[in-house]
């Protein structure tokens, strides 16, 4: 048998596609608006997430640079810009609803740290942003993501924006180099994650050669270790075309937000444009960047999400929408659209207490339209700087005003948090409070401000009778909401103030409850917030733009919420300030999610029957603890689907606790059904799907390695015949007999060897041949037949059991019969019959060609003589004195009797080889092919053996 080895080449290559500006074609149906390619992308695999956390380590030039527009006027305008007070002076506590008497809010299902060290990558502030699939949990920090799963286990380490989209090529295009104000949100209509962040060439950060992008990630699954496709655009319209009607030199993007509805990904910014050189007003030390105007960019999302070349896909573009007053439109929040609906939502903020509801229908048609219509709500009040414990600067959160801070639409309404303040307890001191916004758009643009419609305009953050101690002022900031599909709701947003270190908390607001709870702490703070980086010292210390929000798609009742908060001790090495980020989950239920991460077996190949033993790690990476589950192993077929899988063994797993694991050894009997050949070991937990968990996807695993499944070693008694002879029936001692069979030994043939003691060897690669349990000497040994000397130890007996051991394992015994004699002369061609195995009297091969003379000596070479004297020893090579037969011996040519001049054993030959000298008789024929025979005791050898005489 001939074995071919095989040597496969894995390619790994990175499908990468054009890049590079494309000329804009201008729509007549849309003036406001332009269509625009999506410049270009590549494929992000799994493997090269394994490599991006392995340089995971922070680059100075993407988290140590200033920031584009210094923190106090990030995202600002004029309209905004100005303290906006309610008339008559501060606000009252009798200027917002007065909660009435409802139970605090619930205290989270879960409540965990995004750890991984994210304030170290991240650049402050973190702009903690949360995005939940079925399975996994993804947070960025201002320019670092994270991978977590449900039980809040980080995946790998986190990696900064500028390696995670360092495949796009854009330092070699554009200078591009510095990532920041990294967003993620999930698409629940496709089931992906999208994160995103803005980059510009660092070199240039304030000058006429800035370059803005936007790049943007995809998920290929709802599990971000399964890799991303990678596209960028221009994050400022025309970005670096010269002599352009709407890009300007100095051109420079903030703060990106990201929306999603069943039709496209949307993406807004804000672009403002820093004073140059020679310019009224130019600093520089810090030039100021006068605000231009709101970026609004979208992309047909279903393409994106399937990975399909950028250049093949093409949007729309809008740079001049503006105010009802002709001014251009501050930050517009593009929302997060939960199932169907007519029109695709954004929102902005106008004047002192107008909300613009922004209404986009037939995105991407040419008969799309945008629409805007003002909200009247009760005044906005611009918030102040928030005190901190422990004398520390105050935190700064008006760098945004009272623009729109999250918005997402469901159901008919539009959900929206901004940033607001109040003298809750009339002391003629401002609090930075939240507001919250709903508004019924099912009749847009007609938009009604009144109880019945569902309307909510509820300013937060006064005194909590609930947990807050008399005198207790404190600052609320940067919320952000989401709504599951009851219509309850959670706001998360950072607390802070004189006697208390910033902390996060949030509220419930369920939709049968007349107002929103009182709040609820999620993680206190640990100490006074500050940053350490020598180059940056203003008056305040800056907290968060944005917090997270994400509904939980395999549970829509679910809510998941991530805020930083303040830690301690401050690091000591890092630039970015001592904080981290806090994740929670409000509503709904606590499920597990099964994982088998590893399946391992032992060992080498198997046989039917034969004892496997998997190895199988489970984990449970859901927040929920599992009940107790089974776990069942099977052996699949491969290149085979349609034979069933055979089950291997089964066992029961007991419950894990969230984030827990643990390892089972399984051992089962290999089927007798399973014919030989390579087997996949697949591993399934809970295979009767009785477990309600996040996914069952992950419930399987396929060992790496292949089971070789080879024959259960199997003789039978007509496979056992005398090796010259090929006689089959008794066996007689010293013997060399052949054993047939499957799988009784190695793939390759392995050939005669000597033990330590000189003796030939009773066992050859793992395979043994046993006469009533004694081994016997091996001559040869392959999968197929196994050579052997019967031992001298059977002579007294009348049968003896025959068996062959491969690998440990024993064929059944086979019964054969003992004869005092059984021989067999060995053929030229190994055939049994034909040409004998003779050499003339000169020492030449006798045959056809080499004829013996008459007269002359022959010498024959046989096989199952019987007990010799001396007495045989097993496996000894023949020595002095030569051991002879106990049984006479008679040779005849031609039915001629020859005369015996030797019969015994071969010099240097294993016992159980006989050389017989003898003469040619003068009368024998000549002839090439003289039949012989040979006699030992009353035995006869085979006919049909023939030599050469002249």
């Amino acid at each position: 048998m001939r074995v071919a080895y095989f040597a496969v080449l894995l390619t790994l290559s990175q499908h990468s596609f054009p890049q590079g500006p494309t000329n804009p074609v201008t729509s007549p149906a849309v003036p406001a608006g332009e269509v625009g390619a999506l410049h270009g992308g590549v494929e992000l695999t799994a493997r090269d997430l394994v490599a991006l956390a392995a340089l995971s380590g922070r680059g100075e030039s993407e988290i140590d640079l200033p920031q584009s527009v210094p923190p106090a006027h990030r995202g600002r305008h004029p309209q905004v810009a100005q303290a906006l007070l309610p008339s008559g002076g501060f606000g009252t506590a009798g200027s917002g609803p007065v909660s009435v008497d409802l139970p605090q809010s619930p205290p989270p299902l879960a409540s965990w740290q995004a750890s991984g060290g994210l304030s170290f990558l991240s650049g402050f502030p973190s702009d903690a942003q949360i995005a939940v699939s079925t399975t996994h949990v993804v947070v960025t920090a201002r320019a670092v993501i994270a991978f977590y799963n449900k039980a809040g286990q980080i995946l790998q380490s986190p990696i900064s924006a500028f390696q995670f989209f360092q495949s796009l090529n854009l330092q070699a295009q554009f200078g591009v180099d510095s990532y920041f104000d990294a967003r993620a949100i999930f698409d629940s209509y496709r089931k992906r994650f999208w994160v995103a962040a803005l980059a510009f060439n660092s070199a240039h950060s304030k000058d006429a050669s800035r370059r803005n992008k936007f790049v943007v990630g995809v998920s290929k699954s709802e599990n971000p270790l399964d890799g991303w496709y990678l596209y960028w655009l221009d994050a400022v319209a025309h970005d670096g075309v010269a002599n352009d009607p709407v890009y300007r030199p100095g051109d420079s993007s903030d703060y990106p937000i990201l929306g999603i509805d069943g039709c496209c990904f949307y993406q807004t910014n804000g672009v403002c444009r820093f004073r140059l050189p020679g310019e009224p007003g130019y600093d520089p030390q810090n030039p100021p960047c006068d605000y231009r105007y709101w970026h609004v960019a979208f992309y047909p999302a279903g393409p994106m999400a399937n990975g399909v070349p950028g250049p093949s896909l093409s949007g729309w573009q809008y740079w001049n929408l503006t105010n009802p007053d002709g001014s251009m439109a501050g930050l517009i929040q593009p929302a997060v659209h939960h199932g169907a609906g007519l029109r695709t939502y954004f929102v902005s903020r106008f004047g002192g207490n107008q909300l613009l509801i922004w209404a986009l229908t037939n995105p991407l048609q040419t008969n799309q339209q945008i629409a805007r219509v003002a909200v009247a709500v009760s005044p906005f009040t611009f918030p102040p700087v928030a005190p901190q414990m422990g004398g520390a600067k105050p935190i700064e959160t008006r760098n945004l005003g009272t623009d729109v801070l999250k918005a997402v639409y469901r159901n008919n309404f539009l959900y929206l948090t901004t940033n607001d303040a109040r003298d809750w307890d009339n002391r003629g001191e401002l609090l930075a409070s939240v507001r919250l916004v709903r508004l019924n758009v099912a009749t847009y643009p007609a938009i009604p401000t009144d109880s019945p419609s569902g309307f909510v305009d509820r300013p937060f953050g006064a005194r909590s009778s609930t947990d807050d101690p008399p005198g207790a002022y404190f600052h609320y900031a940067w919320p952000a909401v989401e709504v599951n599909q009851y219509g309850d709701m959670a706001i998360v947003y950072a607390r802070m103030g004189r006697t208390i270190y910033p902390e996060v908390r949030f509220s419930a607001y369920y939709a049968a409850d007349p107002d929103m709870r009182p709040s609820r702490l999620l993680k206190a703070g640990e100490a006074a917030y500050r940053v350490t980086y020598s180059g940056y010292d203003p008056p305040t210390w800056p907290w968060a733009d944005l917090a997270g929000a994400s509904v939980d798609p395999y549970d829509d009742t679910a809510i998941w919420i991530a805020q930083q908060y303040a830690t301690v001790p401050a690091p000591t090495t890092s630039n970015n300030g001592n904080f981290e980020v806090w994740v929670g989950k409000v509503f709904g239920r606590l499920y597990p999610d099964l994982y088998l991460p590893d399946l391992t077996w032992c060992c080498g190949m198997v046989r039917p029957e034969d004892s496997l033993t998997a190895n199988v790690k489970i984990a449970n990476q859901g927040d929920g603890p599992s009940p107790a589950s089974r776990l069942e192993v099977y052996l699949s077929a491969d290149g085979a689907p349609s034979r069933p899988d055979v089950l291997v063994g089964e066992l029961n797993v007991p419950s894990l606790p969230a984030g827990a694991n643990a390892t089972f050894t399984l051992t089962g009997k290999v089927s007798t059904s399973l014919t030989p050949g390579l087997y996949s070991l697949r591993a399934v937990v809970d295979p009767d799907n009785r477990i309600a968990e996040y996914s069952k996807g992950n419930n399987t695993r396929v060992a790496g390695a292949r089971v070789q499944v080879e024959p259960r070693p199997s003789i039978s008694a007509n496979g056992i015949v005398n090796t010259a002879s090929y006689v089959r029936g008794s066996v007689a001692p010293g013997e060399i007999v052949t054993l047939f069979g499957s799988g009784i030994g190695p793939e390759s043939s392995v050939g005669l060897q000597l033990d330590a003691s000189g003796l030939v060897a009773t066992s050859l690669a793992d395979t043994r041949v046993l006469f009533d349990g004694t081994p016997a000497a091996l001559i040869y040994a392959k999968a197929d037949a196994v050579s052997a000397v019967v031992p001298y130890e059977v002579a007294a007996r009348s049968g003896t059991q025959v068996q062959v051991e491969y690998r440990g394992v024993r064929t059944g015994a086979v019964s054969m019969p003992v004869s005092e004699s059984a021989p067999g002369i060995f053929t030229l061609d190994a055939s049994g019959r034909g040409q004998g195995a003779m050499l003339n009297e000169d020492g030449s091969l006798n045959g056809p060609a080499n004829p013996a003379r008459k007269g002359s000596i022959v010498v024959w070479f046989a096989t199952g003589e019987g007990q010799t004297n001396p007495a045989g020893i097993n496996g000894k090579l023949a020595a002095p004195p030569y051991p002879e037969p106990l049984l006479s011996v008679v040779a005849a040519i031609n039915d001629i009797g020859a005369e015996i001049l030797y019969a015994g054993a071969a010099p240097g030959l294993v016992a159980g080889v006989m050389q017989v000298n003898l003469r040619v008789p003068d009368e024998a024929p000549s002839g090439n092919a003289v039949p012989v025979i040979l006699k030992v005791g009353d035995s006869f050898s085979q006919a049909g053996v023939t030599m050469a005489v002249r």
